[in-house]
C-alpha cells in the first residue's frame, strides 16, 4: 500500500501535477512587479517570479524578463514595513555587452541573474551572466551589481 502511494505521488510530481515552489508569491510582491512592470502581461511576471532567484535569507528576488530587444532586469528588494522595492537594473545587460564586444552586432542576448554573493554590510550583490548570440557563435560575460537598500545601484 505505501509503495502504491509512494508511486502515486512520484508520478503526479514527474508529470506536474505537484509542484514544488522555491517561495510562496505574496501581494506585495505581485503588487510592486505590476507597479513595476505594467506593460508586461502578469502571466509573464509570475513566470519570472517563479524562475527568480532569491538570496539566501529571502530579502531580495532577482528576475529576468527576455525580450526581442533587451531583457528587463529587476531586482526587488524587501522594506522593513513588509513591501518590496522594485529596482531596474536593466542596465547590466548593456555593462555585460561591453565586456563580450560591444562591436557586434548580435541576433540574440539573454541576461539573467546567476548568484547572490554574500555580503555583511547590507548591502546586496548579485552577479548576473549575459549570452549572446552572433553568426552561429554564443558569447558569454558575467558582471557583478552592487544595490543599496534604498535602490541605489553600484555598477562594478
Amino acid at each position: 500500500m505505501k509503495r502504491r502511494i509512494l508511486m502515486t505521488l512520484f508520478a503526479m510530481f514527474a508529470t506536474g501535477l505537484i509542484a514544488v515552489a522555491q517561495f510562496p508569491i505574496d501581494d506585495r510582491l505581485t503588487a510592486s512587479s505590476r507597479r513595476a512592470l505594467p506593460h508586461i502581461s502578469t502571466n509573464a511576471i509570475t513566470d519570472a517570479i517563479d524562475r527568480g532567484l532569491w538570496n539566501t535569507n529571502k530579502t531580495a528576488l532577482a528576475i529576468a524578463i527576455p525580450r526581442p530587444s533587451a531583457s528587463l532586469l529587476f531586482v526587488f528588494l524587501r522594506q522593513k514595513n513588509g513591501e518590496y522595492l522594485a529596482v531596474d537594473v536593466s542596465g547590466m545587460e548593456g555593462a555585460n555587452v561591453g565586456l563580450i564586444g560591444p562591436d557586434r552586432r548580435y541576433d540574440r542576448v539573454e541576461t539573467k541573474p546567476l548568484k547572490w554573493l554574500n555580503r555583511d554590510d547590507g548591502l546586496f550583490q548579485i552577479q548576473m551572466r549575459t549570452r549572446a548570440w552572433h553568426s552561429s557563435h554564443r558569447y558569454t560575460g558575467a558582471g557583478t551589481l552592487v544595490i543599496k537598500p534604498d535602490g541605489t545601484c553600484i555598477w562594478q
